[in-house]
């Protein structure tokens, strides 16, 4: 077991009796009913649980739908939200006790299953609007006009497990009370219980509500995995790891990832971690802008960027901009229209580093690194990767890894589908050569790529982008390669 491990199976027994303080309910078989359990806690601590001092949101919810007035409590509604939004699926990972049980039974010896369970997993998105949201509302009682918490009554495990069960056995006089509804949730509980020894959390892939509304805010969580992609080599040793069959390095806040940090323990490269949000602690903050033709100046928290200058009509580069941080220049090739030789005049000033195809022609000074197609190139400081790619014109592309975010620069890589200068089969091999040098890329890696739209090519300048799109999946494309637009934010 790694650090990352032990350090979060520590967190969860300690989240767990931080929300089950009332140990001595299981023996009495009481329920605790203090003020505080009109809060609610961020897991799926039920609130019949004997030694549970809060209530859990899922069943709250579930009362106000069913109510006779069938409103959304804001309370419960912007609780889950906040939780969600801050935190995402790490309540899964360390809070919910549910999880913490499961996790338990996953550590009993057996043979163990690798699923990626494709069409179980949406299952408890179903189990949230049907179970959670519209029975409560719709099957009511004809005198009361309320619903019952179907999710609760029917379904829900942690319920069974952490709170029925105890309740039951310190209680002869509830035990004559059992009927085929408790025997439907045991029957439940117990397929839940089997299946974990065996298979990874499966409750939290298949059924549970809770971790259908945090998933769907992973991705936009303050605190969140973040793949170094400076560091990351690609070596897979993440993916192996991960008993859900994710891509931790590619995708490192999916939907269905509850931080287990079994892909951190696993990466000797340490470019896996939890942390805060970039826009929160700064350390990716990232403002792109367009200089001009095929120019980019790309800022970031501690270094800049700057694509093929070769002129600056909006006055973008100025001494403000190299203040304080490393810039790296890259020049893709000796074309006047994205090769500038005043660029190294920067170098007199300040701490610029220069990264350009092999072809171009340069001053005798420091910090200048030449390229050709399938060189790497770690930057000093080991925090700028380096990868060229060929070109469909004269040059280089580049793929860039900084902390945080992948670019792509294409230069003059492009499918220069020139209809009325070609004849088809040039075309053919022209685009055949296009298609050829992206589908070297990483797919899904790039997080920004700048890609020629060019508008000599007519109805064809967007053919690049196109296939682009299609092959590489990048997470952005900026278009370049165009004259206009000096001056505007990316």
């Amino acid at each position: 077991m790694g650090w990352a491990e032990r350090s979060r199976l520590l967190a969860q027994f300690g989240f767990f009796f931080a929300q089950n303080p009332f140990l001595n309910n299981f023996v009495t078989g009481e329920i605790h009913q203090g003020a505080s359990k009109r809060l609610c806690t961020p897991g799926l601590n039920c609130y019949s649980c004997p030694a549970a001092v809060f209530s859990c949101p899922i069943g709250a919810a579930q009362i106000f739908f069913g109510g006779a007035r069938h409103n959304i409590s804001f309370y419960v509604t912007g609780f889950l939200l906040t939780v969600g939004v801050l935190f995402g699926r790490f309540i899964c990972g360390f809070v919910c006790p549910m999880g913490l049980l499961q996790d338990l039974l996953y550590r009993i010896r057996s043979p163990k299953l690798k699923l990626r369970l494709r069409f179980l997993r949406y299952i408890k998105y179903f189990v949230l609007l049907l179970f959670v949201i519209v029975l409560p509302m719709v099957v009511v009682n004809e005198f009361t006009g309320s619903g019952l918490p179907w999710f609760c009554a029917y379904i829900c495990p942690s319920g069974t497990i952490f709170g029925a069960i105890p309740l039951l056995g310190a209680n002869p006089f509830l035990r004559g009370m059992i009927g085929a509804q408790f025997f439907i949730k045991a029957g439940i509980a117990a397929v839940v219980v089997i299946s974990s020894v065996f298979v990874l959390r499966v409750f939290c892939r298949v059924l549970c509500p809770l971790g259908a509304i945090y998933g769907l805010l992973n991705k936009v969580a303050i605190v969140h995995m973040r793949c170094d992609k400076a560091k990351c080599i690609r070596c897979g040793k993440c993916s192996d790891a991960c008993h859900s069959l994710l891509s931790p390095a590619t995708q490192p806040n999916a939907v269905e990832c509850f931080r287990c940090g079994k892909c951190v323990s696993a990466c000797g490269q340490k470019a896996l971690a939890v942390r805060a949000a970039p826009h929160l602690n700064g350390g990716n903050y990232m403002q792109i802008t367009h200089i001009g033709h095929s120019g980019f100046l790309v800022e970031t928290q501690g270094i800049n960027l700057i694509f093929d200058y070769y002129t600056d009509k909006a006055g973008i580069i100025t001494p403000k901009v190299f203040k304080g941080k490393k810039t790296y220049v890259f020049v893709s090739h000796t074309h006047g229209d994205h090769y500038n030789k005043a660029v190294f005049e920067w170098a007199k000033h300040w701490d610029v580093a220069y990264v350009l195809d092999a072809d171009c022609d340069t001053p005798d000074i420091k910090n200048i690194f030449k390229l050709n197609e399938g060189d790497s190139l770690d930057l000093p400081g080991q925090i700028v990767s380096v990868r060229a790619f060929g070109s469909t014109d004269e040059g280089l592309s580049f793929l860039v890894r900084i902390p945080e975010t992948t670019l792509f620069h294409a230069g003059d890589l492009n499918s220069w589908y020139w209809e009325d200068e070609k004849t088809p089969e040039e075309l053919e091999a022209s685009e055949g050569e296009y298609l050829r040098i992206i589908k070297q890329l990483p797919v899904g890696e790039i997080d920004i790529a700048f890609v020629p739209e060019d508008p000599r090519l007519g109805k064809h300048a967007g053919r690049a982008i196109m296939h682009f799109k299609d092959i590489v999946k990048p997470g952005r494309i900026i278009p370049m390669h165009f004259p206009g637009n000096d001056g505007v934010r990316c």
